[in-house]
């Protein structure tokens, strides 16, 4: 009976995709695993970190009037703005830039749910389209710093923004730094590193 044939066919087709699925989940569980945020975090120092089959170089740049200090990839990097309050950087061929902004405002930040809420309210109607993905907070050097992970899909592609909340003695520090999606599997891993290699003076 046609109609069966079908209906049997297309269950065939759902479960194989399934287990396609599954197996592309588990070879990314198994890549991640084998890759520790500690190691990353030494070559990024070093000045050179390797991922997989890319190697990425990396420098410290003290900015924001010598009151912070950052690893940033070097490679063909551009510093547009380094201010009192104020760091903008580009790498143009790796798709890579940075915005940094202190304030002076020593309240502690709200909420991520709060950001989130207002980022929608605000840039939505302009056609900015977010995919939220990931959200949370860690420690660096003894500070906590919270991050928020989003995607912006654009006519050109998916561009990764990564903000970073932190507060400093000098007041809020938000930190933005956005990548091709495409290179996700490589900077996911050194964003968590680049976060604990933060130095606040």
């Amino acid at each position: 009976m046609p109609f069966i044939d079908e209906e049997i066919a297309r269950m065939v087709q759902k479960e194989r995709k399934r287990e396609r699925e599954k197996e592309e989940k588990d070879r990314r569980l198994e890549e991640d695993a084998s890759i520790h945020t500690e190691d990353i975090a030494e070559g990024i120092k070093s000045g050179a970190c390797t991922i997989f089959d890319r190697t990425y170089l990396f420098q410290k740049y003290t900015i924001l009037e010598d009151r912070v200090s950052l690893y940033l990839p070097s490679e063909e990097l551009e510093i547009r703005i380094n201010e009192k309050s104020a760091f903008q950087s580009l790498n143009m061929e790796m798709g890579f830039s940075s915005n940094i902004v202190l304030s002076d405002i020593m309240e502690a930040f709200e909420p991520l749910s709060v950001y989130k809420d207002n980022m929608e309210k605000n840039l939505k109607p302009s056609g900015f389209h977010f995919n939220w993905l990931e959200e949370g907070s860690i420690l660096s050097g003894g500070r906590q710093v919270l991050y928020l992970d989003f995607l912006n899909v654009t006519g050109l592609g998916s561009v990764h923004n990564s903000i970073w909340f932190i507060m400093t003695p000098y007041g809020r520090m938000q930190c933005t730094l956005n990548y091709d999606h495409g290179d996700d599997k490589y900077w996911k891993h050194m964003m968590r590193a680049l976060m604990k290699l933060i130095e606040i003076k």
